[in-house]
Protein backbone atom coordinates (compact mmCIF):
# COMPACT_ATOMS: atom_id res chain seq x y z
CA UNK A 1 0.00 0.00 0.00
CA UNK A 2 1.42 3.35 -0.79
CA UNK A 3 0.59 6.87 -0.65
CA UNK A 4 1.78 9.39 -3.14
CA UNK A 5 2.15 13.31 -3.63
CA UNK A 6 0.44 14.70 -0.76
CA UNK A 7 -0.95 12.23 0.67
CA UNK A 8 2.44 10.94 1.66
CA UNK A 9 2.85 13.66 4.25
CA UNK A 10 -0.01 12.51 6.39
CA UNK A 11 1.23 9.31 7.28
CA UNK A 12 2.25 8.60 10.54
CA UNK A 13 2.66 4.77 11.16
CA UNK A 14 1.77 1.34 8.96
CA UNK A 15 1.57 -1.58 10.13
CA UNK A 16 -0.18 -5.42 9.55
CA UNK A 17 -1.40 -8.29 10.96
CA UNK A 18 1.39 -9.66 12.68
CA UNK A 19 0.05 -13.17 13.17
CA UNK A 20 -0.80 -14.07 9.68
CA UNK A 21 -0.34 -11.38 7.44
CA UNK A 22 -4.11 -10.68 6.72
CA UNK A 23 -4.35 -6.95 6.65
CA UNK A 24 -1.99 -4.09 6.27
CA UNK A 25 -2.58 -0.32 6.71
CA UNK A 26 -1.40 3.28 6.76
CA UNK A 27 -2.47 5.80 9.43
CA UNK A 28 -2.60 9.43 8.04
CA UNK A 29 -3.52 12.68 10.23
CA UNK A 30 -5.17 15.14 8.25
CA UNK A 31 -6.28 18.97 9.44
CA UNK A 32 -7.70 19.76 12.72
CA UNK A 33 -5.92 16.49 13.73
CA UNK A 34 -9.04 13.71 11.98
CA UNK A 35 -7.38 10.31 12.47
CA UNK A 36 -8.04 8.13 9.46
CA UNK A 37 -6.93 4.32 8.82
CA UNK A 38 -6.92 2.93 5.40
CA UNK A 39 -6.67 -1.33 5.72
CA UNK A 40 -6.16 -3.41 3.19
CA UNK A 41 -7.27 -7.13 4.15
CA UNK A 42 -7.81 -10.38 2.47
CA UNK A 43 -10.39 -13.02 3.86
CA UNK A 44 -9.21 -16.18 2.79
CA UNK A 45 -11.40 -18.70 0.52
CA UNK A 46 -13.38 -21.55 1.95
CA UNK A 47 -12.10 -24.83 1.43
CA UNK A 48 -11.74 -27.55 3.43
CA UNK A 49 -7.96 -27.89 5.75
CA UNK A 50 -5.73 -30.14 4.04
CA UNK A 51 -1.87 -30.35 5.54
CA UNK A 52 -0.25 -31.47 2.39
CA UNK A 53 -1.67 -28.70 0.51
CA UNK A 54 0.59 -25.11 0.85
CA UNK A 55 -2.58 -22.96 0.09
CA UNK A 56 -3.34 -19.69 2.08
CA UNK A 57 -6.29 -21.49 4.14
CA UNK A 58 -3.94 -24.33 5.15
CA UNK A 59 -0.82 -22.15 6.07
CA UNK A 60 -3.50 -20.03 8.22
CA UNK A 61 -4.76 -23.19 10.27
CA UNK A 62 -1.06 -24.68 10.88
CA UNK A 63 -0.03 -21.05 12.09
CA UNK A 64 -3.12 -21.07 14.18
CA UNK A 65 -2.79 -24.48 15.67
CA UNK A 66 0.59 -23.24 16.66
CA UNK A 67 -0.49 -20.33 18.26
CA UNK A 68 -3.05 -22.35 20.37
CA UNK A 69 -5.83 -22.28 18.83
CA UNK A 70 -7.23 -25.99 18.85
CA UNK A 71 -9.75 -26.54 15.75
CA UNK A 72 -8.81 -23.02 14.29
CA UNK A 73 -11.39 -21.63 11.26
CA UNK A 74 -9.02 -19.17 9.88
CA UNK A 75 -12.45 -17.56 7.86
CA UNK A 76 -13.90 -17.22 11.04
CA UNK A 77 -11.17 -16.06 12.87
CA UNK A 78 -10.47 -13.47 10.91
CA UNK A 79 -13.63 -11.62 11.82
CA UNK A 80 -12.80 -11.83 15.00
CA UNK A 81 -9.26 -10.55 14.79
CA UNK A 82 -10.65 -7.79 12.28
CA UNK A 83 -13.38 -6.27 14.56
CA UNK A 84 -11.36 -6.01 17.46
CA UNK A 85 -8.54 -4.59 15.57
CA UNK A 86 -11.24 -1.75 14.35
CA UNK A 87 -13.09 -1.51 17.16
CA UNK A 88 -9.78 -0.20 18.66
CA UNK A 89 -8.92 2.31 16.40
CA UNK A 90 -12.76 3.52 16.60
CA UNK A 91 -12.11 3.90 19.96
CA UNK A 92 -9.35 5.95 19.85
CA UNK A 93 -11.50 8.27 17.32
CA UNK A 94 -9.64 7.33 14.36
CA UNK A 95 -11.92 6.85 10.91
CA UNK A 96 -11.48 3.78 9.07
CA UNK A 97 -11.32 3.31 5.56
CA UNK A 98 -11.58 -0.91 4.24
CA UNK A 99 -10.52 -2.53 1.50
CA UNK A 100 -11.01 -6.03 1.17
CA UNK A 101 -10.93 -8.91 -0.95
CA UNK A 102 -13.88 -11.54 1.02
CA UNK A 103 -13.87 -14.03 -1.47
CA UNK A 104 -17.63 -13.75 -0.23
CA UNK A 105 -21.12 -11.57 -0.71
CA UNK A 106 -21.49 -9.37 1.76
CA UNK A 107 -24.69 -8.49 0.81
CA UNK A 108 -26.28 -12.17 1.15
CA UNK A 109 -28.37 -12.33 4.24
CA UNK A 110 -26.45 -15.07 6.14
CA UNK A 111 -22.88 -13.71 5.60
CA UNK A 112 -20.65 -13.93 8.74
CA UNK A 113 -18.36 -10.98 6.68
CA UNK A 114 -21.11 -8.79 6.64
CA UNK A 115 -20.53 -8.36 10.37
CA UNK A 116 -17.60 -6.08 10.15
CA UNK A 117 -19.71 -3.64 8.39
CA UNK A 118 -23.20 -3.83 10.73
CA UNK A 119 -21.59 -4.32 14.18
CA UNK A 120 -20.49 -0.32 14.86
CA UNK A 121 -23.98 0.66 12.86
CA UNK A 122 -25.83 -0.62 15.65
CA UNK A 123 -23.29 1.30 18.73
CA UNK A 124 -25.42 1.60 22.17
CA UNK A 125 -26.22 5.41 22.86
CA UNK A 126 -23.72 5.12 25.55
CA UNK A 127 -20.88 4.67 23.23
CA UNK A 128 -18.33 7.32 23.03
CA UNK A 129 -18.55 7.41 19.24
CA UNK A 130 -22.55 7.40 19.16
CA UNK A 131 -23.59 9.56 17.09
CA UNK A 132 -20.56 10.26 14.92
CA UNK A 133 -20.25 6.75 13.06
CA UNK A 134 -21.89 6.38 9.60
CA UNK A 135 -21.54 3.04 8.27
CA UNK A 136 -21.59 1.87 4.87
CA UNK A 137 -20.51 -0.01 1.82
CA UNK A 138 -20.04 -0.42 -1.55
CA UNK A 139 -20.00 -3.94 -2.91
CA UNK A 140 -18.78 -4.99 -6.09
CA UNK A 141 -19.38 -8.69 -7.98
Amino acid sequence: MLALDKWASCVIARGHDKLLGRWLYLEMVGQQGQWIIVLSAYHVCPQPFDATYNKVMAQQTRLLQLNGIQNPNPRQQFILDIILQINSWWHEGKEVLIGMDVNKDVNHPHSKISRIFTDWANQPSSSPLSGSIQTGHLSMQ
